[in-house]
């Protein structure tokens, strides 16, 4: 899976969680994926699009 393809299902999951599940528990599920990927050297995550 390529990086922008990748950046854009992660943020359509957050999009999703923040209306379901809250603020809160996105923020923490976007806080994990971002450790995750620096811990395994992964590019960055593009949670914006602009």
């Amino acid at each position: 899976m390529d990086n922008e393809l990748s950046d854009s299902v992660l943020r359509s999951m957050y999009e999703d969680m923040k209306e379901t599940l809250g603020e809160d528990e996105a923020e923490e599920f976007k806080e994990q994926i971002d450790k995750t990927f620096e811990r395994k050297g992964y590019d960055e995550i593009k949670w914006t699009t602009e």
